[in-house]
């Protein structure tokens, strides 16, 4: 059985997006483990983070924003960036592990928006996890 991969998701606050991957991704994958940081951590987790990722069914509220570190970098299997914009923080020998993504901001978002860029993280996850089955 091939080893399990680690997987790396960065956002900027690792507040929001991130923390929602890295949830949703130990969560559902048996072939890997996921972490999270951020490129300018957060002191905090968004409080409908929190709450959204509750309603979802898991709870991350003891989970705290993490800065992203070459250690997290060079461990990762799968570097997975929230945005394109974000990809310009990964250094450049990272760039065969890197996938980029294109999430919203949670940023001035409504809670609904926020509801929708939660699922749409899921299913990108789902994808994610199939994609390492291949």
């Amino acid at each position: 059985m091939d080893k399990e991969k680690t997987i790396l998701f960065v956002c900027m606050k690792n507040s929001g997006r991130s923390q929602m991957a890295e949830a949703f991704f130990n969560a559902l994958s048996k072939r890997g483990n996921a972490i999270s940081a951020g490129v300018n951590p957060d002191k905090e987790i968004h409080p409908w983070t929190v709450e959204l990722m509750k309603d979802a069914g898991i709870d991350i509220s003891g989970n705290k924003p993490k800065p992203l570190t070459e250690k997290m970098m060079k461990k990762a299997d799968i570097i997975v960036v929230m945005h394109p914009s974000i990809a310009r923080n990964i250094p450049l020998k990272y760039l065969e592990k890197l996938k980029v993504w294109r999430i919203d901001s949670l940023l001035g978002k409504s809670k609904d928006d926020v509801v929708i860029i939660r699922d749409r993280i899921k299913e990108m996850v789902k994808h994610l996890i199939n994609e390492m089955k291949g």
